[in-house]
């Protein structure tokens, strides 16, 4: 897609992670965003993007909620842990 389509998607990916956050949490609605983004804006390895895509979501949450205590959504999937 050329450049106006790639804005417009990144913006409605932005939207789905806003409608995202809440029911699902931050991890797990960073990892399906950046994830997705990822692979439209051209990621060839999937492995290492998902796993960028998951570890840095993590790593943002530890650090928030445990050195700054800042509070994020947690996951609704893994009952609160992360």
């Amino acid at each position: 897609p050329g450049g106006t389509a790639r804005v417009l998607i990144t913006i409605g990916a932005l939207l789905l992670y806003a409608m995202l956050l809440d029911p699902l949490g931050f991890v797990p609605s960073s990892f399906v965003v950046a994830f997705g983004l990822s692979l439209f804006l051209g990621q060839r390895n999937i492995l290492l993007g998902a796993a960028v895509c998951l570890g840095v979501p993590v790593a943002i949450y530890l650090v928030f909620t445990r050195v700054l205590h800042v509070s994020l959504p947690p996951s609704a999937l893994l009952g609160g842990a992360i």
